[in-house]
């Protein structure tokens, strides 16, 4: 079932502390990444403009929960 326009699943903080989100029935853990050295920013592009939404400040990485998966 495809998700609504502008959303991509669900996040749920844990009473540990842990976070983890659920994408299309699927679960993966969310940790932050090792901090930026350069700058970046994000932007979206068609085919008339470019429009910058922002830098970013963190990395997130996703990992399949694989608990969930037996």
């Amino acid at each position: 079932m495809p998700l609504p326009a502008g959303k991509i699943g669900k996040m749920r903080v844990h009473e540990s502390g842990r976070i983890s989100l659920e994408i299309n029935g699927y679960v993966v853990d969310m940790n932050v990444s090792i901090p930026l050295r350069y700058q970046q920013q994000v932007a979206t592009i068609d085919s008339q403009q470019v429009n910058i939404l922002g830098e970013v400040t963190h990395r997130l990485v996703l990992t399949p929960n694989m608990q969930n998966y037996h």
